[in-house]
Order: structure tokens, then sequence, then C-alpha cells
């Protein structure tokens, strides 16, 4: 009977820890980093382990590249920012996208946010605000919020 609880305890962690050791960490990513590329959607992947998000831009060349960046699951981005879904981004659609990019220097990177032709930004990382104003400066929202926070009108 103890023989059969320890098996049964073996075999119930082994289910739960194997998916959990195939995942990778962030080292692939320069995360001091963070850069902006615009283009057109070619394809926007809405699955686990991670979302993705295909991007065609433009090279100096007059040529084109296809970029590739991966984001956190379609569960983790719903919580980063509520309007992502299966649907939020469509084959054709203009972007900017801002990322940490790759290590290796391949054309890609890990997501944090990208902004759509109406305006809207998408968030894809819990520190993509953070990533926006190392690109443009402090945003009317946080440049208030600092200004909440010290009492001035």
């Amino acid at each position: 009977m103890r023989t059969r609880l320890l098996s049964l305890a073996v075999l119930a962690s082994l289910a739960v820890c194997g998916p959990a050791s195939a995942h990778h960490s962030a080292a692939m990513f320069d995360t001091t980093k963070c850069l902006a590329v615009s283009g057109t959607v070619r394809n926007f992947e809405w699955r686990f382990p991670h979302t993705w998000v295909w991007v065609v831009a433009p090279t100096k060349a007059g040529g084109t590249e296809i970029w590739g960046f991966e984001t956190p699951a379609p569960s983790q981005l719903v919580r980063i920012d509520q309007r992502w879904n299966g649907k939020a981004l469509e084959k054709g659609q203009k972007v900017k996208v801002r990322y940490a990019p790759l290590r290796d220097g391949r054309n890609g990177g890990l997501m944090n946010s990208i902004d759509l032709l109406d305006g809207r930004v998408l968030h894809g990382a819990p520190n993509s605000f953070k990533c926006e104003e190392e690109l443009y400066g402090p945003s009317k929202a946080t440049q208030q919020e600092a200004k909440d926070r010290a009492g001035k009108p």
C-alpha cells in the first residue's frame, strides 16, 4: 500500500513538473534594450504557451523582412491588458511594435507593446510602460500621475 502511494505521488509530481521543465527563460532577449519596428501584421498566433505576432517590415534597401515577436500566453496577455483576444490583430493591419531584441541579432524579440493605427496601444508585457518611456519620454498619464503625487494641479 505504501509503495503504491509513493508511486502515485511520484507520477503526479512528474505530470505536473514535466511541462514546466521544458519552458525556456527570457535569457534569449536583451531586456535592457527597448527597440521599435513598424510594419504590417503577417500572422497573429493566439495560442499556448506563447502568443506570436509576425510582422512584415520594410528595409532600407526597399525590400521587406519578416519579424517575429513572442508574448506571454493568452491568459497572461488578458491580465496585462483586457483588450487582448484572438482577434485583436488582423492580417494586413499596420502596427508599430516595441520589443526587447533577441540577443543573437535575428529579427524579433519579446514584445512589450504594439501601437495600432487608431491610436490604441496594446500592452504585452508587465514592463511595457517602462519601454514606452525609454522611447518617447513620460506619457501624459505618467506626467499627470507624478503631478498628482506631488500635489500639483
